[in-house]
């Protein structure tokens, strides 16, 4: 057959119809001219002449001259003498199996400038190289066409049943194909058949859903058939039920097979984990060593998270301590002398690897601060000033190192006696104080004893203790009656060394009527006073000494003495 026109130039652009509507041709119906009648035979042979015409494209050109003179008139033409080519073609190879790839060769003769194959003679156009290569992904026996053109004409060759492709190898898993029920960390046996040679070596995928969570790679398909594989389930596959196996020639990828329906990765019931300290009931205190202890069985994983709760809060996480050996372990922590004291405290241990195999305290215990007692002085004391006393407190847990040790008048801070003095040993302190001489005289005195760690570690004494005088009047000393211009012994003792000298001064009511001396030698212990004859006559006098080295180290006379009579 054989298309001729006055421009036979056929340039194929666009995709249309060959073989009805279905096939993609590539042409240009503004340069298509036909010498064939229309609807002829020759014409619907011709790929796009039912196309172009539809459009009302193409036609007959005027016969005012001969073909081979219009050709050779047009600009740029080129066209050989009137040649339509020939189409035939040829194959390396026609017979194999799925999937077969074949390489065609045009052998078309004559000047071919276009040409257009359909390697299943469907319709369609699959390729417009020379020498194409096609795979055919099924099988089957298949036409293949070729249509060439030229300047000149184009020709159809159609070669029936040209291609033959048997059926190829096939994969087919044998297990797990629905229905197992296979635990975490097991190992279980993959096993498939083939047939064929599907290559030497597959991938086995395990697949959750649609989600492939693990690919084992390059597995030796096997021998006479069939393949099987070990594979072990960590113990922190996901659970669930929708889970499935796809083994897949490494070769070709069309070769493969995936579990018919899914099977079910569930718990392992020989794992567990069970904490056995602290359980409950428990008293820890803050800054003490939390013991953990913790028994397992099977295979948790190699790593555990640590946790402590107070109440439903994650107060502390300690990550990835090692599960231990044996089927036990244990870990050791500090408790934080700033963790909140309280009753509801547990601790849980869980599989780092897999939740799944977790346990917390039975029951809950207490964290509790470490404490410090006063012992003494704690009430009702008396202390000379000058005296020596030992301060005495006890402790409970690890109240830190050493202790803050102060003195209180009232709520006042008066001193403070040490600011860093070690905490001492087996649950007991101490410490000796002097009292200066200086002290003030009063019954309203405290020891408070805190920790240098935790202001919060603290206690003071009970009740107040009291700071006496290192100077005592002895007489006068109360209930005297002595006349005006007599003559009378003032005496008074002293302990330590409250200085070397004392002030005497006589007092009416609160009023210090007259210095007597403002120094006497403190080692004599007592001074003769003579009245004057115009003392005033009356009953609220007292003598008052005091340490001229120590004014806080004084002493008045008990009792009011009088004065005439």
């Amino acid at each position: 057959m054989m298309k001729l026109g006055g421009a036979l130039i056929v340039v194929l652009v666009a995709l249309v119809t060959v073989i009805g509507l279905s096939s993609a041709i590539a042409c240009d119906c503004s340069r298509e001219l036909y010498t064939c009648d229309a609807g002829s035979a020759e014409c619907a042979a011709y790929p796009c002449y039912e196309y172009c015409t539809s459009l009302g494209m193409g036609g007959i050109p005027p016969a005012t001259q001969n073909d081979e003179t219009m050709a050779s008139e047009l600009p740029g033409s080129a066209c050989p003498p009137l040649t339509a080519p020939v189409a035939d073609f040829s194959a390396d190879t026609r017979v194999g199996s799925a999937p077969f790839t074949v390489q065609f060769m045009d052998t078309s003769t004559g000047k071919v400038t276009d040409r257009y194959w359909d390697f299943t003679n469907d319709g369609s156009i699959d390729s417009q190289e020379a020498n194409p290569v096609f795979t055919y992904p099924e099988e089957g026996t298949y036409s293949v066409r070729l249509i060439v053109v030229s300047c000149m004409g184009w020709d159809i060759e159609v070669k029936t049943d040209y291609i033959t492709v048997i059926p190829g190898p096939t994969i087919t898993i044998v297990t797990p194909n629905g229905g197992e029920n296979w635990e975490q960390g097991s190992t279980q046996t993959i096993r498939w058949n083939y047939t064929s040679e599907p290559g030497s070596m597959v991938n086995i995928e395990v697949l959750k859903g649609v989600t492939s969570l693990a690919t084992f790679h390059n597995i030796p398909v096997g021998s006479l058939g069939q393949g099987s594989y070990p594979l072990t389930f960590p113990y922190n596959t996901p659970l669930g039920s929708d889970f499935r196996i796809r083994v897949t020639s490494t070769s070709y990828s069309g070769w493969r097979d995936t579990s018919d329906a899914p099977f079910t990765i569930s718990v392992n019931s020989s794992s567990s984990l069970t904490v056995t300290a602290p359980d409950g009931g428990e008293n820890y205190l803050q800054g003490s060593v939390l013991p953990i202890h913790w028994t397992y069985n099977g295979n948790p994983g190699p790593t555990v998270n640590i946790e402590v709760l107070k109440g439903t809060s994650v107060l502390k996480v300690l990550p990835d301590i090692p599960i231990g050996s044996d089927g036990s372990g244990s870990y050791s922590m500090t408790i934080p002398p700033s963790t909140p004291v309280g009753s509801e405290y547990q601790v849980r241990v869980t599989s780092a690897g897999n939740p799944v195999y977790s346990d917390a305290s039975d029951d809950l215990f207490t964290i509790s601060s470490p404490t410090i007692t006063v012992a003494a002085p704690n009430g009702g004391d008396t202390y000379l000033q000058g005296s020596t006393q030992t301060i005495r407190w006890n402790f409970t847990g690890n109240p830190g190192p050493t202790v803050k040790i102060e003195a209180l008048r009232g709520e006042t801070v008066l001193a403070t006696v040490a600011s860093s003095y070690p905490l001492g040993s087996d649950g007991a302190g101490s410490y000796n104080l002097t009292f200066p001489y200086s002290t003030p005289v009063g019954s309203d005195y405290r020891i408070r004893v805190t920790s240098t760690s935790n202001p919060a570690w603290t206690d003071t004494s009970d009740t107040f203790f009291g700071i006496i005088p290192a100077i005592t009047v002895t007489s006068p000393d109360g209930g005297e009656t002595w006349q005006p211009g007599s003559t009378h012994p003032i005496t008074w003792t002293y302990t330590g060394s409250p200085g070397t000298a004392v002030k005497i001064e006589a007092l009416r009511g609160e009023t210090v009527l007259a210095v007597v001396t403002p120094s006497t030698p403190i080692a004599s212990g007592s001074y003769s006073l003579t009245f004057p004859a115009n003392t005033p006559l009356g009953n609220d006098y007292r003598i008052r000494i005091t340490s001229t080295s120590y004014p806080a180290c004084t002493d008045t006379s008990n009792g009011m003495f009088v004065i005439g009579g």
